[in-house]
């Protein structure tokens, strides 16, 4: 049980950084935020942050990724896990390809 202006204030905060993660994309071509530039280390805090949650939402458990947001992160091919990127630059197709 959240007070209603935490839960309006956390979203709009979540919809003001999905913005900033399109942005990113539109400039760089992918949801891969580099932590080490200054301009993105909120941004990169906050892919991290979704990341983790959309472990928690598989799971089942408490999670503050909703299957909306999981949806919004999806339709910008927002990329869950690292390792298959890392995959994919050392030459080895992921699995089921």
């Amino acid at each position: 049980p959240w007070p209603e202006e935490i839960v309006v204030k956390n979203q709009a905060s979540w919809s003001e950084m999905f913005d900033e993660l399109c942005k990113y994309k539109k400039l760089h071509g992918d949801t891969l935020v580099v932590t080490e530039e200054d301009n993105y280390r909120v941004l990169a805090a906050w892919v991290r942050i979704q990341r983790s949650e959309f472990i928690k939402h598989r799971d089942g458990r408490n999670s503050t990724l909703s299957k909306k947001r999981v949806d919004k992160l999806d339709s910008i091919s927002f990329v869950w896990d690292l390792r298959m990127v890392e995959r994919r630059i050392g030459g080895t197709p992921p699995p089921d390809e």
